[in-house]
């Protein structure tokens, strides 16, 4: 960085994904306002606002819907590309199949630690202009007094105004992919903090969680916070 030297144990690039435009360029499709393809739900690209018939595109090179945004949004994730692919490829050959809006959930294995989120972030959200309400809570994977629990912190977003939850942080020693997909598909439902606070069940079993899981600690904050907005 302008000829300087940093001493430092580990250096992480988070430098994002650009879709390679190159051949929806030379075949003239319709390029949406975020720079990738737009495409209609059955992953159909457009050409001067009309669909072109027999064309399929997924992956990183398309938009998609956003489940918490009026308009499109990019979810440039391998797990995202799978589930495009097996929709444009079944209606490739002749089925009639429709991708739903995305939250992006991800996860990721930083030393002892998983890392994982959905929707978004504090910051995101303030960018696009939403006021948000947060809720915490701190707990274990597993019961108290079970052998082998490991630290779970889960932080979540709600809409200020509506109330849905829009978004999902967590950091734990175990098992995180389980719990940011269950906050996704609240987020993908539209359900508000309050409902799933009420609503949702979580299995129970001491070697697996709490009785009462983290995830649910962190929204029952939420729904507290709320009240005080």
């Amino acid at each position: 960085a302008a000829g300087e030297t940093y001493p430092c144990e580990m250096v992480i690039f988070a430098t994002g994904v650009r879709a390679n435009l190159t051949l929806p360029k030379m075949l003239e499709l319709d390029i949406g306002q975020l720079g990738a393809v737009a495409v209609s739900p059955t992953m159909q690209p457009y050409k001067r606002g009309r669909l072109v018939p027999d064309v399929f595109l997924a992956g990183d090179v398309v938009q998609c819907q956003s489940a918490i945004l009026a308009g499109p949004t990019m979810s440039q994730l391998g797990s995202s590309a799978v589930r495009q692919g097996l929709i444009a490829g079944a209606n490739a050959a002749g089925a009639r199949k429709s991708a739903g809006p995305v939250a992006s959930p991800w996860v990721s294995v930083i030393g002892d630690k998983q890392i994982a989120g959905t929707g978004m972030s504090e910051g995101l959200a303030s960018w696009y202009g939403i006021k948000t309400v947060e809720g915490k809570a701190c707990g274990l994977t597993r019961a108290r007094y079970y052998p082998g629990g490991k630290e779970l912190i889960v932080k979540v977003l709600a809409d200020e105004c509506s109330h849905r939850l829009i978004g999902a942080q967590i950091i734990a020693g175990e098992d995180a992919t389980g719990r940011i997909n269950w906050i996704t598909e609240a987020i993908i439902d539209g359900v508000t903090a309050e409902d799933f606070a009420v609503r949702s069940e979580n299995a129970y079993c001491p070697p697996t969680s709490m009785v009462r899981d983290v995830v649910l600690a962190a929204v029952d904050d939420l729904c507290e916070n709320l009240k005080k907005n």
